[in-house]
């Protein structure tokens, strides 16, 4: 199988319907999306002013919801193809840092799952990750509580279950408990 990376700007819905007209041609031959996408500030908090909190649910909420909608009409034309959202354990623990970011990661596993649903009957694999501390730039430098997990290992266990029905996975695994 082919795997074609590009990169988005994913700011505004704006970015995603530009990238959308002038990609539609090599969009229409898609077997799936993966959409790894999220975004933190260190000051967000409950007092967030505004401008940051509507920022903040555009990129960890919004925007994923806008792109794979538009990605969803595309596959269901095939009937054929896998969906993954990645989501994150901070989502369902009230905490006084990252509310906003938390908050928007839930609402995206509630959309996943409803994405899910709406699927049931079709040939359309909807998989969702709930993930813990990675190996990535969220996390570079801060000491941290739990180890970090494997970006490596993680991209191995999506694409050993890119084929399955909706299927929620924790990685690292030692977060399922949440």
């Amino acid at each position: 199988s082919k795997v074609n990376i590009d990169v988005l700007d994913c700011s505004s819905s704006e970015k995603v319907n530009n990238f959308i007209k002038s990609n539609l041609t090599n969009l229409r031959n898609i077997d799936g999306v993966l959409f790894p996408i999220g975004m933190i500030f260190e000051e967000d908090t409950v007092q967030n002013n505004i401008s940051k909190t509507n920022e903040l649910i555009q990129a960890n909420y919004g925007v994923i919801v806008h792109f794979v909608s538009e990605m969803t009409k595309i596959i269901k034309e095939k009937n054929s193809g896998t969906i993954v959202g990645f989501g994150s354990v901070s989502a369902y623990l009230g905490r006084d840092l990252n509310t906003i970011y938390a908050a928007s990661k839930r609402a995206l596993d509630s959309f996943f799952e409803s994405l899910a649903f709406t699927n049931i009957k079709t040939n359309i694999n909807i998989q969702f990750y709930v993930l813990g501390y990675l190996e990535s730039n969220m996390t570079f430098g801060r000491k941290l509580i739990l180890p970090k997990g494997s970006t490596k290992k993680l991209a191995r266990i999506v694409y050993k279950n890119i084929n399955k029905k909706y299927k929620k996975i924790y990685s690292p695994y030692w977060w399922a408990p949440i």
